[in-house]
Parts: C-alpha cells; structure tokens; sequence
C-alpha cells in the first residue's frame, strides 16, 4: 500500500508543481511536460489560476498542494506511516478534508469558473484515492 501511496502522491506533487510553474510565469501552459489531453489553455488556465477559488486558505491552492503531497510522498517512502502512528490520524483526517474540499473546487469549476480542467480532475481525484489508502493502512 505505501508503493501505491507514494505513487499518487508523486502524481499529485507533479501536478501541482505544473500549476505552479505556470502561475509564476515559469513555464507556458502548453508545455510538452504534460500529455496535451491535459494541458491547460490560456483561457482556461487564466480562468483557473486567477478565480478566488484558487487560493481557498489565502496560499494558492497549488503551492498548498505541493506541501500536502510532498509531505505524503516522504512518510510513504520514509516508512513511516503505520498503522500505529499518530501521524498516520492526522494525515487520514487531513486526507479526508481534502476530498471535501475537492467537491467543492469541482462544483465551483463546473458551476461558477464553468472550466473543464482534467489536471484539476485529476489532482481531486488523487485526494480521493489517497484518502481511501490512507484509512487501508
């Protein structure tokens, strides 16, 4: 299980290092370091890195992103999420509030910024997953 971990959470830290890149002006947004299926335009990148939406905790929700997955992809890999830890609570919890906060971005994507981002898809759905194998271990 903590292959599987580290394995999104190195997906996850890869999407939200894109986003950061592009947000600073590091990279262009139709990068060849993405699949083309899922890179951004530059409507719908402006659109989603610009929206209040994007920074829900005051920090963008990228460089938030990069925190949150890095974090995971170290314990993963450091071995120290067992199932007796009282890091491992924590991070399930964590894990589990960032699913639900998913569900908003998601809603807030389709209903109010009305742009189809697959990475953003993507990274919500890496929550999820993460989620489920953090309450497995």
């Amino acid at each position: 299980m903590r292959g599987i971990i580290a394995i999104l959470a190195g997906i996850g830290l890869y999407i939200s290092a894109y986003f950061t890149l592009v947000a600073y002006g590091v990279v262009n947004p139709a990068t060849r370091l993405v699949p083309s299926v899922c890179r951004l335009d530059e409507r719908a990148c402006r659109s989603v890195l610009s929206t209040p939406y994007a920074r829900v905790f005051g920090a963008p929700n990228f460089v938030l992103g990069l925190l949150y997955y890095a974090l995971i992809l170290i314990l993963a890999v450091g071995g120290l999420l067992t199932s007796s830890s009282v890091l491992l609570v924590g991070l399930r919890g964590l894990a589990w509030a960032t699913v639900v906060l998913g569900l908003y971005l998601t809603y807030a994507l389709i209903e109010r910024v009305r742009v189809h981002c697959v990475l953003c898809y993507a990274a919500h759905s890496i929550n999820l997953a993460l989620a489920i194998c953090l309450t497995l271990v």
